[in-house]
């Protein structure tokens, strides 16, 4: 692939093609308003040499072009760190959904899609509902949440984050001609259950990367148990199965 991608842990994602650098999910952590922490949901901080890139405008956050969250869960935003950095680089283009305080031009490019133009990549906003997590985590589905659909032209890039991913989600792909994916990021929620597991069956894409998991000392939920159940259950005719690791950059 031409794109490098890094990735930290939890959702955070680097995208860097030709000069032009965008982070989804990627600065993270804290404690909500109502005192839960991010460990008490079974992910984890950001690590610190990547936060102390943060701090210092360095590495991932040198000259970033685009700033995207998916949604507001703080396994995926940390609205006071965002803020500190944001305000330190004004002019930089930031997207969440239904936030007050984006600055990027979003323009409406049909019924349930939005499109973010940056240099040689244009970013498509899919607006998708939370996954369902069960009776006990209910509350996590109500809030807006956007997946991405990134497209460089030679490449592109599904980015699920903890979208559900449904015949209605394919609709919108399909009527905008945004079938064919290089490489589809998903979470184990996506490998074990039917409905999402057919999306990803109809849009096969080159590559599919799971990410979405804590650091294995932070993983209280059991989610590295869930990947080994994924693995197992997870259909020939897809492409292998790739697990993105902390701290690294994607292989090639």
């Amino acid at each position: 692939m031409e794109t490098k991608i890094f990735h930290p842990n939890n959702s955070a994602l680097y995208f860097e093609n030709k000069g032009t650098k965008i982070l989804i999910d990627g600065i993270y952590g804290g404690v909500s308003a109502t005192g839960e922490t991010i460990r008490d949901v079974g992910m984890s901080e950001m690590p610190e040499s990547y936060e102390g890139m943060l701090q210092q405008d360095q590495g991932i956050f040198q000259s970033l072009g685009l700033l995207l969250f998916s949604h507001c869960h703080h396994d995926h935003y940390d609205g006071e760190k965002a803020s500190v950095y944001r305000g330190r680089h004004p002019q930089l283009p930031y997207f969440a959904p239904e936030c007050r305080e984006n600055n990027v031009a979003v323009t409406p490019c049909g019924e349930g899609i939005s499109l973010i133009e940056l240099d040689a990549v244009k970013i498509y906003v899919l607006p998708t509902e939370h996954l369902d997590l069960g009776k006990k985590l209910d509350r996590f589905r109500r809030v807006p949440h956007c997946s991405f659909f990134m497209d460089y032209g030679t490449e592109t890039f599904f980015i699920a984050a903890d979208g559900k991913l449904d015949d209605a989600l394919y609709g919108v792909l399909e009527k905008n001609g945004l079938t064919q994916i290089t490489c589809a990021f998903v979470n184990v929620i996506h490998l074990l259950t039917e409905e999402n597991m057919a999306f990803l069956r109809r849009v096969k894409p080159m590559r599919i990367v799971l990410y979405h998991l804590p650091d294995y000392e932070d993983d209280y939920l059991n989610y590295w148990s869930l990947m080994k159940q994924a693995k197992k259950r997870y259909p020939s005719e897809l492409s292998p199965l790739i697990a993105a690791k902390h701290m690294e950059w994607l292989e090639q």
